[in-house]
């Protein structure tokens, strides 16, 4: 009597080294290649099993000229969720009804020649070709292959790829056309903040940020009731809000409490004041040593790949029609999605 198999963890794969994927990419295409051909044959094939064949004790039904054996059922009953009961036989006979049922499907396709199908064609070649590719990426370098060494010597390479940009906590006053300023000519509030400057420039001592003036005087709806204060900001940051020139001035500040000169914008004048600065800072190795051994396995890899289509490419001949190619026009233009969507072949059986 079958028992239920087992699931047992498969043994982790072994690196190959890249130089030998060309040899193992010949073995796999021969062998996945033979199989296709072998399944096809087997299903259009007119003769029979000898009688031999068909008493095998490992051979457990027969669909026309298909042979469905133990081997075949004991892989499909593995990938089944468990089973209410515990009879090991009512379970294999209701695998090997599915079984049976996808080789009647498969020699009623074949016998309406549903495989010859361009579709169906295009579809198992995108299969094929996709096992085929796992198969040799499976003996790619893995990024758990990448060395400490060449880590670390990334790392100091690439120093500035790991460290966080400068940024800077800053007040800033604007006076310009606003709702709330009472002043709304230039040669009238070109004046205004100079005095303001002024006024910043004594009280600096008194407050991180620019107070009660904020309050008063900015045209800056969203911190003038903060004393000026917009929050931390690196130089990227700063470009997306501020004026060339206000985040230049920003960035000219040395030391909190700073105040810069005024800086006149189309947008209207301003003041900033330096309320504090964070200095640029390199990441911690540790912090950042996966991340590179996954950016390192990840250009390893792209390297192998690229170095075996290369040696495909000379081994199968390659032609390009530039001409052809140059007069093909997006089929998108012409016709909406859902048609593409409705001449997708249907799924193929899982492996």
């Amino acid at each position: 009597m079958l028992q239920e198999p087992r699931s047992e963890s498969p043994a982790p794969a072994k690196a190959i080294p890249w130089k030998r994927l060309i040899h193992v990419a010949w073995i796999l295409g021969l062998a996945i290649a033979g199989g296709v051909a072998y399944s096809v044959r087997i299903a259009g094939s007119s003769s029979h099993p000898t009688h031999a064949a068909s008493t095998d004790p490992k051979i457990l039904a027969r669909v026309g000229d298909a042979l469905i054996t133990e081997s075949d059922l004991l892989a499909a009953w593995a990938k089944k969720p468990p089973f209410s009961n515990t009879d090991a036989s009512q379970h294999a006979a209701v695998v090997l009804e599915d079984l049976i049922r996808r080789e009647l499907y498969f020699a009623e396709a074949t016998r309406t020649r549903f495989t010859e199908r361009e579709d169906v064609r295009a579809a198992w070649k995108r299969w094929v070709t996709s096992r085929f590719r796992e198969e040799l990426e499976s003996a790619l370098p893995a990024s758990q292959s990448v060395e400490d060494a060449a880590i670390e010597a990334y790392f100091q390479d690439h120093a500035a790829q790991f460290t966080a940009p400068e940024r800077r906590r800053l007040a800033i006053i604007r006076i310009g056309p606003s709702p709330v300023s009472r002043e709304g000519k230039p040669e009238e509030l070109e004046p205004r903040i100079a005095r303001v400057r002024e006024l910043a420039v004594s009280q600096a001592a008194a407050a991180r940020d620019f107070g009660d003036l904020a309050a008063i005087h900015s045209s800056h709806l969203s911190s003038r009731r903060n004393g000026g204060d917009v929050g931390w900001l690196n130089r990227a940051q700063a470009a997306r809000t501020w004026p060339a020139a206000v985040v230049e001035a920003a960035f000219l500040l040395a030391a909190p409490g700073d105040i810069s000169p005024i800086i006149p914008t189309d947008e209207g004048w301003f003041l900033l004041k330096l309320v504090e600065r964070q200095e640029g800072q390199l990441a911690s190795l540790d912090s950042v040593r996966e991340r590179i051994r996954r950016e390192l396995g990840q250009s390893r890899k792209a390297e192998a790949e690229t170095a075996l289509l290369d040696e495909l490419r000379s081994r199968h001949r390659v032609e390009i029609h530039t001409e052809r190619l140059s007069a093909m026009e997006d089929p998108r233009a012409t016709h909406p999605p859902e048609s593409f969507h409705a001449q997708r072949p249907p799924s193929l059986p899982a492996p």
